[in-house]
């Protein structure tokens, strides 16, 4: 079975990182942020870890933008 790098595309030495584009904003998070050890800074040692970030990012992106809309139709309505 492939693995699925949900967390995008991987940019190996001098970076080690993971690289996901998300409605129009580019999102990075470095093997370092991500507190792997020095050998796991690799595609292969680090996308589990990356996946798991981008899900969590991911989250926090909508409900933010949840948030932001659901804050807008208030002051609509209040408009109105």
């Amino acid at each position: 079975m492939p693995r699925k790098y949900a967390a995008g595309t991987w940019e190996g030495p001098p970076h080690y990182r993971w690289v996901k584009m998300y409605k129009g904003t580019r999102y990075r998070v470095t093997c370092g942020e991500l507190k792997l050890p020095h050998a796991a800074w690799t595609k292969e040692g680090s996308y589990q870890t990356a996946n798991a970030w981008w899900t969590k990012k991911r989250a926090e992106l909508t409900a933010s933008r949840l948030a932001l809309t659901r804050c807008r139709r208030s002051a609509l309505s209040k408009t109105g």
